[in-house]
């Protein structure tokens, strides 16, 4: 975790020193649900995947190119998965027994999005939209069994090895999105929601899977002009 802050912290420095004027910093958090669209389910599994919602966190940097009009973009900290469940259940001295299992998987992203800012309103309070790109990078992934016969029950927590060939560490999204923000002093406190559709698969198969992620992410934050 550590390692992960110093790397967010330094990628954010590093996009601020890149511009000069006008620069607006800030912080933000806030929570996404995640899930993933997929043309080809397996065989074996006939439900589709459920989606699954965590926290983010991260840094903004924003630069105005026109009294209404800014570039922004964010080092951001956040988790996107998706749960297979399977189950069934059998009758036992008139009872029905649940019998099944579930497999929850999380992969953490690194991601920079990189927005187009339209702001309309007064000077004090104003809404705006975003559009643009985001573009992740998967550090750490985990796979969390849970088998069910009566009660629910986890087994040994399983790591994904993202070094290998057949997944892609690597996340291209559309992004779209609005809010609302206020103005408080040389600051402001700020609000959105934003629709996330990947454009990249997750898998490198020879079979077509086609899957995607995509997702909402709603937050709120504090930025400073400089």
């Amino acid at each position: 975790m550590t390692k992960q802050i110093i790397l967010i912290a330094a990628l954010a420095m590093s996009s601020i020193q890149l511009l000069h004027s006008q620069i607006v910093v800030g912080a933000k958090v806030g929570l996404a649900h995640t899930d993933v669209v997929a043309d080809l389910y397996i065989d074996a599994v006939n439900t589709a995947p459920q989606g699954t919602s965590s926290a983010l966190w991260g840094l903004t940097a924003e630069l105005p190119i026109h009294s209404n009009i800014s570039v922004m973009t964010e080092v951001l900290s956040s988790r996107r998965g998706f749960v297979v469940d399977e189950g069934t259940s059998f009758s036992l001295i008139g009872l029905d027994i649940p019998v099944g299992g579930r497999v929850a998987t999380s992969i953490h992203y690194l991601e920079t999005p990189l927005l187009l800012k339209v702001n309309m309103g007064s000077p004090t309070i104003q809404g705006y939209g975003l559009l643009g790109t985001s573009l992740g990078y998967a550090t750490a992934a985990t796979l969390q069994p849970t088998a069910t016969l009566l009660i629910d029950f986890n087994l040994p927590r399983v790591d994904i090895d993202l070094a290998n060939s057949m997944y892609n560490r690597w996340d291209v999204a559309a992004v779209v999105g609005a809010g609302a923000q206020i103005a408080v002093g040389r600051g402001k406190v700020f609000a959105d929601v934003r629709y996330q559709h990947g454009l990249t698969d997750m898998i490198n198969s020879t079979v077509e899977l086609d899957l995607k992620n995509t997702g909402v992410q709603l937050s709120a934050g504090y930025a400073y002009t400089f």
